[in-house]
């Protein structure tokens, strides 16, 4: 049980972390039910496993120490018993391929219900068919039969019946769930993961020094080429050449489907660079095409965890036409906004992500901002 326990908060932490670091091209590939359906029932086989995973070792020992003590009892007659065992046990298998079989047909529930049936009939009155059996075949070659073999028998037969038809059988089921659970968590584990972003770093001396330094943002595109899926013979960008400067004002427009999107992805490093190279100095934020905000005040929505300067928070506040809205609130911009708060249209919602990235990043990435 510890073990299993362990093996399953083992296995969703790597999916967690895993869905964190997925690309775009990975993405695709996968959903977000996908994932809640790995995290909810597949990590929860190996708690079940773990539970059963012991008679697989167990049924077979079991089995063969009381076979050895019904012999001594009834002699090798124990066997007609036993293979009438195993036969109950095979006939079950085969009624669990009929359940598969009717289980998604909705005509097929009364046939289900009259298998179950006869599945139930047959598991009790199994002990019995093999006690009779086994006595007859011992009785009608002239050997007398005992209370004390009798009891044994019937003891020992029916401790093998909970364990080889129950137990044993759940337990190998539960082993080709995990086998199939585990594939599947396997699958996802190998999906690719967005590559680590490399900055130019020349001058600065070391990262840490780096990060300190109020180096203004600069992004330099060489000659790049890039494509979602692998599989697709032509490039989604192909040969795109810029350098941008701070204080420079770069809009890609395009219709639909061009790879306006794309090239932001292969510059946030989302979308691999198949060709040329890219160079990125400074801090650079990214604004996405679904505007979003926090359950939270609008203030905090716009700063995000960024300290608070009146001077820049009225500038930004203003070039996003915000001012409106910041008087139309009850609250200003103390206001609450979500489930417990104000409801935003989708211009307002729009605006405030726009001032949380003109308030967040020195420099700015804007996924169609004016949608």
């Amino acid at each position: 049980m510890r073990m299993g326990m362990r093996l399953r908060a083992a296995s969703s932490t790597l999916i967690y972390k895993k869905s964190l670091k997925l690309s775009r091209a990975s993405l695709a590939k996968t959903t977000v039910g996908h994932i809640v359906n790995l995290m909810s029932n597949d990590v929860s086989r190996f708690d079940e496993f773990s539970k059963n995973v012991s008679y697989l070792l167990l049924a077979p020992i079991q089995t063969g120490i009381a076979v050895y003590i019904i012999y001594t009892e009834l002699s090798y007659y124990c066997f007609v018993g036993l293979a009438l065992l195993l036969l109950f046990i095979l006939f079950q298998a085969f009624m669990g391929k009929l359940f598969s079989k009717v289980r998604n047909e909705v005509r097929g529930i009364q046939r289900a219900h009259f298998l179950n049936a006869i599945n139930l009939s047959v598991y009790l009155a199994a002990p019995r068919i093999i006690l009779f059996a086994c006595f007859m075949a011992y009785v009608l070659n002239g050997n007398l039969l005992t209370a004390k073999a009798v009891f044994i028998t019937m003891a020992l037969f029916n401790t093998l019946r909970t364990t080889l038809m129950i137990l044993f059988p759940y337990a190998i089921a539960q082993w080709a769930e995990l086998t199939v659970s585990c594939s599947r968590i396997q699958t996802f584990l190998e999906l690719g993961e967005i590559e680590p972003k490399t900055y130019n770093t020349k001058g600065f001396g070391d990262l840490a020094a780096f990060s300190k330094t109020n180096t203004k943002p600069k992004v330099i595109v060489n000659n790049i080429s890039a494509k979602w899926s692998e599989g697709s013979p032509y490039a989604t960008i192909q040969n795109i050449s810029f350098n941008i400067k701070p204080g420079d004002l770069l809009a890609v427009i395009g219709p639909v489907g061009s790879g306006k999107s794309s090239l932001i992805m292969s510059l946030l490093n989302e979308l691999p660079v198949l060709e040329g190279s890219i160079q990125t100095v400074g801090t650079i934020s990214y604004a996405s095409q679904e505007a979003w905000s926090l359950n939270n005040s609008v203030r905090n929505n716009i700063l995000f965890g960024s300290e608070y300067d009146e001077h820049r928070y009225r500038r930004v506040v203003h070039v996003c036409a915000l001012e409106r809205d910041l008087q139309i609130f009850p609250f200003g911009d103390k206001t609450l906004v979500g489930e417990k708060g104000v409801s935003l249209s989708g211009g307002q919602k729009a605006r405030i992500t726009l001032a949380r990235y003109g308030i967040y990043g020195t420099g700015s990435l804007y996924d169609n901002p004016i949608d």
